[in-house]
């Protein structure tokens, strides 16, 4: 009887083990995958582009003159009510996306926008939603500079 006892007590045990196990893996799971959706949820995406009016000097209007250097020396800055604030660049020909934009509230600004124009244009408020790309376009009319 001494042996059935001590199997009886080991299957108990063994059946106490299992079951935190079991338990201990699923809490796991769950938190790993809510961490992950919650993560990824908190972001959303801002795209658009910027259209400079007549970058080119004033006494160049009618040559070529180069546009990639006017748009890509700048940046779109995104500042949020609270935290530090996101930073895109913007491409030779004036366009932007970034796929991973924390959720919230932001006031558009430009880097180095020393056009009249930007006074009216900017800054503009805009709302990141989780999942859904915000467009920005931002036309800037310069008579030349």
């Amino acid at each position: 009887m001494d042996d059935d006892l001590a199997h009886t007590l080991f299957l108990g045990q063994m059946l106490v083990l299992t079951v935190a196990a079991v338990l201990l893996v699923f809490i796991g799971v769950r938190a790993f995958n809510s961490a992950s959706v919650y993560n990824a949820g908190l972001d959303g995406s801002v795209a658009g582009a910027v259209i400079i009016g007549s970058p080119c000097p004033t006494g160049q209007a009618s040559q070529a003159c180069s546009l990639g250097p006017v748009y890509s020396s700048r940046s779109l800055i995104l500042n949020p009510q609270y935290g530090s604030p996101v930073y895109i660049q913007l491409s030779t020909n004036g366009t932007f996306y970034d796929p991973n934009v924390p959720v919230g509230n932001y006031t558009v600004r430009l880097t180095n926008c020393d056009y009249t124009a930007c006074m009216y244009e900017l800054p503009r408020n805009i709302t990141v939603t989780a999942g859904v790309t915000t467009v920005v376009n931002i036309n800037i009319e310069t008579p030349g500079k």
